[in-house]
């Protein structure tokens, strides 16, 4: 079929795509299973002349060996689909003990219309047939999957993160390309069957709603992978975009082994400490079953970071495992730009290595420019060694990457707060929560600018909010005592740090937060004790002493330069 990717077909009524893999009649598309779409395709492409039955089943079944009853199935189906009635044989003629020739007259058009290219597309979570039979993960899994096989450098993908909360069964595939800006939506539903796997799924431009691509698999379970392989490919050809085949040196070919590991991710974005604890049991259980899952020992890394970052545990329990954990991601798989943007992340948070973390950034650049959250990590690093005009291009990037994104957002607000901009910060961070009241990190972040341009009592507010939003993170309480103590409010900052306090002898308590009141309430020794103590346990929040405005009373302070020095920040 070498011909299929330069012409498109017209017979009677109808319009063969071989691009696109579209049968169409008056417009309207016509699904075929693909196998069926092969069938028709090789025998317009050789109207007029038979076509033997072993040349026909070799050249659609060029990977299995399959029985003649298989081809009878398919010119069955494209009889009925073409319209044709018993004995007519308008479009395909049995050729006894031989095989197929196709009698209808074929118009092939010798270019394709002018294609527009798509530079940006959104998969969509992919919803159920049936609600009933929902499963999130597989849902999540499925975008997830084909979001990385169709990342690159010639075409923008909006990541899993922004596009996860698109998952009601009763959304607009084209209002969340829209929402989301981007070209193509690629939007699919899912059904299994006892054993059976069915998958539809369509590219749809948002512009205008047309149709781009169209397709049906029913498949065995066990296949899920040769499903998703053939949507990436389908997809790529209409796109006119070449698939780099890399992921492919990190996927796994266990179907239990992929169920534990997109059940891990479902559970760890969350982001509570029992739903990140389960996540972590799944991706052990998948790495148990296959030692060589690079996503896996990803997952597994994040989930620790996770841990480490909800400050609820010693960062030292945790984040070493997360470090092994990311660099074995990368050793499995070198050209994956996720598993370095991980990477750098966590070396970021957990060895305080600037070098190291800038250049696992670089790589993940190097290998996917259009990684936004690759991006966002370079951001934030460059943010935190002082380098502002630098962070600031790289957030900025980011953003256009993955526009709707909330976090980048406020990542970008943090950043300006750090880099002096505090009136520029306050306006983003304020934008952040008026497209999501629901984001706690904003109300935290927005804290801090208060603090900074002495608003306090919006300070308390706003942290009052995070503190609803999300109980379980103690840094909201602790900020809180100290805006409490910058506002002159002692005796109420005094309760949140006795509170947190008595709270240490039940669980962990991060000495960074407690050196935060210590400092709003005037008590430098108390807070330069427990930055010490956060410098020796590695807390993860010691990351922003550089740039934290908090801090600058301290900055002179003999101990707080050896600090700075240990952590070659200074």
């Amino acid at each position: 079929m070498s011909n299929s990717q330069t012409h498109i077909y017209e017979f009677d009524e109808f319009r063969l795509d071989a691009a696109k893999r579209l049968l169409s009649r008056g417009g309207e598309t016509i699904a075929l299973m693909p196998k069926a779409f092969d069938t028709l395709l090789y025998l317009v492409e050789n109207g007029g002349r038979i076509v033997e039955k072993d040349e026909l089943m070799a050249e659609i079944w060029t990977d299995a060996i399959v029985e003649e009853n298989n081809l009878s199935q398919n010119i069955s189906i494209l009889r009925r689909v073409l319209g044709e009635k018993k004995n007519e044989h308008r479009f395909i003629v049995t050729v006894p003990s031989r095989g197929f020739k196709f009698v209808a007259e074929v118009r092939p058009l010798s270019q394709t219309p002018a294609f527009t290219a798509i530079k940006s597309i959104a998969v969509l979570p992919f919803q159920p047939l049936v609600a009933e039979n929902r499963n999130e993960a597989l849902e999540m899994g499925m975008a997830d999957t084909l979001i990385s096989k169709l990342g690159g450098e010639e075409i923008i993908v909006r990541p899993l993160n922004s596009v996860r909360h698109y998952y009601s069964i009763n959304r607009d595939c084209l209002f969340a390309g829209r929402e989301l800006g981007v070209e193509a939506v690629l939007d699919g539903s899912i059904l299994t069957v006892g054993s059976r796997l069915r998958v539809s799924a369509r590219l749809v431009r948002t512009g205008d709603g047309k149709q781009v691509w169209a397709e049906q698999f029913d498949e065995e379970f066990t296949d899920i992978f040769l499903v998703q392989n053939l949507i990436s490919e389908r997809v790529a050809a209409a796109l006119k975009i070449r698939l780099s085949g890399n992921e492919k040196q990190h996927r796994t070919e266990n179907v239990e082994v992929y169920q534990f590991y997109v059940k891990g991710r479902l559970h760890g974005d969350r982001f509570t400490l029992p739903e990140i604890r389960k996540s972590i049991r799944y991706f052990e259980q998948a790495i148990a079953l296959d030692a060589n899952y690079a996503l896996a020992y990803a997952g597994l890394a994040d989930a620790y970071l996770r841990l480490a970052l909800l400050n609820n545990v010693p960062a030292r329990e945790v984040l070493p495992q997360a470090t092994t954990a990311a660099k074995r991601a990368t050793e499995l798989a070198p050209h994956n730009a996720d598993a370095f943007a991980n990477l750098a992340w966590i070396i970021f948070w957990a060895e305080w290595d600037w070098q190291a973390a800038k250049k696992y950034c670089r790589r993940g650049i190097e290998l996917n420019p259009n990684n936004s959250f690759v991006r966002m990590v370079y951001a934030h690093l460059l943010s935190n060694i002082g380098r502002h005009a630098e962070s600031l291009a790289e957030i900025r990037r980011a953003r256009e990457l993955d526009p709707t994104s909330i976090f980048n957002q406020a990542i970008e607000g943090q950043i300006l707060l750090f880099a002096g901009k505090t009136d520029e910060a306050l306006d983003t961070l304020q934008g952040t929560i008026e497209t999501n009241p629901k984001f706690w990190l904003s109300y935290l972040f927005i804290s801090r600018v208060h603090n900074e341009k002495q608003m306090h009592e919006e300070a308390i507010a706003a942290l009052a909010k995070a503190g609803e939003l999300f109980p379980a993170n103690k840094e909201s309480h602790a900020l809180l005592g100290y805006a409490l103590a910058k506002a002159g409010k002692l005796t109420q900052a005094q309760n949140v740090l006795d509170k947190l306090c008595r709270l240490s002898n039940r669980e962990y308590v991060a000495p960074y937060n407690l050196a935060m009141i210590h400092n709003g309430l005037g008590a430098s020794e108390k807070a330069l004790n427990y930055l010490e103590k956060a410098c020796a346990e590695k807390n993860v929040l010691m990351v922003f002493l550089k740039v934290e405005p908090k801090w600058n009373n301290l900055r002179n302070e003999p101990r707080f330069i050896d600090i700075m020095k240990g952590m070659k920040l200074q």
